[in-house]
């Protein structure tokens, strides 16, 4: 085995680590054209969006599973010497495979029934995970598990990891020096994105620090973990600061549990501890309390009034009018023989103050909304003209009137909608629309379409084609804002429930969980002495902070090929352990 490393094999462990320490930071600008479709959703110019972080991260991965496809059939065919210790052919891996091969039976399945297929072949704009994307993560999971279960692979693993964190904090601090203390996202497309990403990263360091021996190690892989939890803090993602506590709190028990010197691991343990409470001191102390103002936005205001805000509880779009139901006072906006007029909850004509194109009202109850009216010019359009009502929220409310009286509502690129009501979602659930910053909206609003995609789902990429988009009254509600398009479900479980199916989603996922599993069993009985023990100790504790991340947050291009990478890595130390035990 160890002359066979001296080879080829030992190369694909240099460029996997490569890999693994290069693709978190590909970014490339790619103008990309919106189909017919994606229009209906995504803002755009022109029909064209600037991308930096998905494309091509989405193509390299492509690019780097095909590869390792044709390596790892090329070493069957042309091996410099015969080597039967193929990891994914030994042992028990038949509940990986088979997993694996639902999933992507799904998948696949899914993208043929798609009536979207650009998106299902190459994912939505804002995530990127097409069928090809979602074989790739197959393919890099294989590859990892396959490449690093042995000595120099755990080596180069460990290494890789270091060079990230430490690239990581670096670019992290840049940017938040540079912007003056604002949120820090890197490249990962959003800030919750990169929070994620550092969670992922977190335990290892902190691991590997924990297990250091020399006194330079430990100084320079303590700062890098502290390090990683000021990146935490400066994403501004509640998630994330919640999983980093729960990480740091659950590596060090762990390390105390199997550590033989308490005393020694004690003073370990109370030296991060310290550090790490020093710092968010400070950071707080500087930011004006930002780890606390964190834990404060799980929740959104959807049920507060703002002093001088016409609080808005009902919108009727009928054929000739619209009508919103506030707190005390009913406004009608009606459009009949050419005449706009202003009608109050008896129908009777509102006195109002007009300038600049502007309605005001002059009776008690309405003065804090006002009506924009903006006549269309141009004859060729079937729109007369918008309204634009402002009501105190974040923006106006926007209708149109169209050229045959009737009243529409304004989608995405000025589109005429005609249905701006919420999905059929139960009732109960619409009190929870502001659970973690609104995501309890998308998730209540998103059962409707799991009913439909227990076996297949609509296809890779497809949840925001539909998802009953232009909820007036939810978005409003939820977001202070009408404006609003729900292009994700904001947890990557429900995502993939719609994309591939709920058979698909549970596959999926039970790879992972079937990694983790077995690093926890074999973490018990690990004795604690060589290298994988910090490796699988930091991997137990990333992957089970991904499965809460996924409860909240999207799967994603920028951020799922890690976990992938670290399946493939905790699934080549359990063979590494099942190996020394002769089994």
């Amino acid at each position: 085995m160890k002359q066979n490393m001296l080879g080829y094999r030992k190369n694909i462990v240099k460029l996997l680590t490569v890999f693994l320490m290069f693709f978190p930071w590909i970014t490339y600008l790619k103008i990309v054209e919106y189909n017919e479709a994606e229009c209906r959703i995504f803002s755009s110019y022109d029909g064209t969006a600037a991308d930096l972080f998905i494309y091509y991260k989405e193509r390299i991965l492509i690019g780097a599973a095909v590869f390792l496809i044709c390596w790892f059939i090329g070493e069957r065919l042309f091996p410099d010497k015969v080597d039967n210790q193929v990891p994914i052919f030994k042992g028990n891996n038949w509940g990986l495979f088979i997993s694996m091969g639902i999933f992507a039976g799904m998948a696949i399945i899914s993208t043929i029934l798609s009536e979207n297929k650009k998106n299902a072949l190459w994912g939505s704009p804002t995530e990127g995970e097409g069928l090809f994307t979602l074989l790739s993560y197959l393919v890099i999971i294989l590859a990892f598990y396959n490449y690093f279960a042995n000595e120099y692979g755990m080596k180069m693993i460990k290494i890789g990891i270091q060079v990230v964190g430490v690239i990581t904090v670096l670019a992290s601090l840049v940017q938040y020096i540079y912007t003056q203390g604002e949120t820090v996202s890197l490249i990962f497309y959003n800030a919750s994105y990169y929070g994620g990403f550092v969670c992922l990263i977190l335990p290892f360091l902190l691991s590997f620090f924990l297990r250091a021996q020399k006194m330079g190690q430990r100084i320079l892989l303590g700062v890098v973990s502290v390090g990683m939890f000021f990146c935490v803090i400066a994403s501004n993602s509640t998630t994330a600061l919640y999983i980093a506590l729960g990480e740091y709190l659950l590596v060090t028990i762990l390390y105390l549990f199997k550590e033989v010197s308490k005393k020694q691991a004690m003073l370990k343990i109370g030296g991060i501890w310290g550090v790490t409470l020093l710092t968010v001191i400070l950071l707080s102390v500087i930011d004006g309390g930002s780890i606390f103002s964190i834990l404060r936005n799980s929740n959104s205001a959807t049920d507060q009034i703002v002093e001088g805000r016409f609080e808005i509880l009902d919108i009727q779009l009928e054929e000739t009018s619209v009508t919103l139901q506030g707190e005390e006072k009913t406004l009608m906006i009606s459009y009949e023989e050419g005449q706009l007029s202003l009608l109050g909850e008896e129908r009777q004509a509102l006195d109002v103050n007009y300038e600049n194109d502007i309605f005001s009202f002059v009776e008690p109850g309405y003065e804090n909304i006002t009506l924009e009216v903006l006549v269309n010019e141009e004859d060729a359009t079937d729109i007369l003209a918008k309204i634009r009502v402002d009501a105190g929220y974040k923006d106006t409310i926007d209708f149109y009137i169209l050229r045959n009286g009737t009243f529409s509502g304004v989608g995405q690129n000025n589109q005429i909608v005609t249905d701006i009501g919420g999905a059929d979602s139960p009732d109960l659930l619409k009190k929870y629309y502001g659970v973690f910053t609104g995501r309890g909206y998308a998730w209540a609003n998103s059962l409707p379409i799991l009913k439909k995609t227990i076996i297949t789902g609509v296809g890779p990429g497809n949840f925001a084609f539909y998802f009953k988009q232009h909820d007036y009254l939810g978005m409003l509600q939820t977001h202070k804002s009408t404006k609003y398009i729900i292009d994700k479900p904001h947890s990557a479980y429900i995502q993939y429930g719609v994309n591939v199916g709920i058979v698909g989603m549970i596959t999926f996922f039970a790879i992972f969980l079937l990694a983790w599993i077995r690093g926890v069993k074999s973490f018990t009985v690990h004795r604690g002495e060589t290298d994988t023990f910090e490796l699988q100790l930091g991997g137990i504790v990333s992957l089970a902070g991904f499965f809460i991340y996924s409860m909240i947050n999207d799967s994603m291009i920028t951020v799922t090929p890690i976990v992938c990478m670290i399946t493939g890595l905790m699934l080549a130390i359990d063979y590494i352990e099942q190996r020394k035990g002769g089994k």
